[in-house]
């Protein structure tokens, strides 16, 4: 499964403190593929969605977030 996470930059997430980062690891660790967005990188075309998104992996050691390169996804 692919999980869309819409928050805040993921550079300021706390691997200790947030709870997206918590339900990251958790999705990763069952063997989901985890994504990451800004909202304002959300939109519409008619009735189709799409993202503009980029994979994105977390760690309890440092580098605690890990990001992919973008790519849209619908």
């Amino acid at each position: 499964m692919r999980l869309l996470f819409v928050m805040d930059p993921a550079e300021s997430m706390s691997h200790d403190k947030d709870t997206s980062f918590a339900f990251m690891r958790g999705a990763q660790a069952l063997g989901h593929t985890c994504l990451h967005c800004l909202p304002r990188n959300i939109g519409h075309h008619g009735r189709e969605l799409f993202a503009d998104a980029r994979p994105i992996s977390v760690s309890e050691t440092a580098p605690h977030v890990r990001l992919g390169a973008p790519e849209t996804i619908q």
